[in-house]
């Protein structure tokens, strides 16, 4: 069996027991000065974004040797998401950071939650990034 089908098994309501899946780049093990961490900032803003992000990290985490470090928006994220992403984590070895977001005050409020979810992305990127 694949990882990748492990992980569809494992994702659709298998239990972690049942995948056998080795971790690739376990959170604690010591990290040669050449080989960054590699950060993946995401934001999930519903459950198909969710069940998809899910697979991505197990994709990321399939072609990579580096360690892994993902970075989600709090605010769009499902409880049952919250609970879930420590026991994925643990399962496959990587770290993660829940961080929160705050509007900006001289940016118009947006009411529409998909506009919300956009101007989210592109400022989390911009506070990233600065130019």
């Amino acid at each position: 069996d694949s990882m990748w089908g492990k992980a569809m098994k494992w994702m659709s309501g298998g239990t972690a027991s049942d995948t056998n899946t080795q971790v690739q780049v376990p959170a604690n093990a010591e990290v040669d000065a050449d080989e960054a961490t590699v950060n993946i900032f995401t934001v999930a803003s519903g459950h198909l974004y969710e069940r998809l992000l899910k697979i991505m990290i197990v994709s990321v985490l399939e072609h990579t040797k580096s360690p892994v470090k993902f970075w989600f928006i709090r605010q769009f994220l499902s409880p049952k998401f919250k609970d879930f992403i420590p026991h994925m984590a643990k399962q496959y070895g990587f770290q993660y950071e829940m961080v929160t977001y705050k509007w900006p005050t001289w940016l118009n409020k947006q009411t529409e939650k998909q506009r919300i979810i956009w101007a989210y992305k592109i400022l989390f990127l911009d506070v990233l990034f600065p130019l």
